[in-house]
């Protein structure tokens, strides 16, 4: 059976993977799970903004003695800072005691 003027309304759902690459549903899985626990933190917690240089900026909520942080790097030029408990990084290097936040890169600490 066809779909009239729209071949696609009749058509089975593709239950297959689209992909055999999980890197995007892993990194989407990470910040589910980081919602959920920080759910609290980010509906009631007190949110501040800081541009730290042009383009790059700090994101934190405090809630409770909890803390969330966010820092994302749209610059074109490396940015360090010290090492702390990382929940989610993207384009982001680790060394002892510091971490390398690359261009386009983002760390989320919590």
């Amino acid at each position: 059976m066809t779909g009239g003027p729209d071949p696609d309304c009749r058509r089975c759902m593709p239950w297959e993977r689209v992909s055999s690459d999980h890197d995007m549903l892993n990194f989407v899985k990470k910040l589910i799970k980081i919602r959920k626990h920080a759910s609290a933190t980010i509906q009631h917690g007190k949110y501040s903004l800081q541009e730290i240089k042009p383009d790059l900026v700090a994101l934190e909520w405090k809630y409770d003695g909890q803390i969330l942080k966010a820092i994302f790097n749209q610059s074109k030029e490396d940015y360090l800072l010290e090492k702390e408990t990382v929940a989610l990084a993207s384009n982001c290097q680790e060394s002892e005691n510091q971490f390398v936040i690359s261009p386009k890169g983002f760390v989320i600490f919590h």
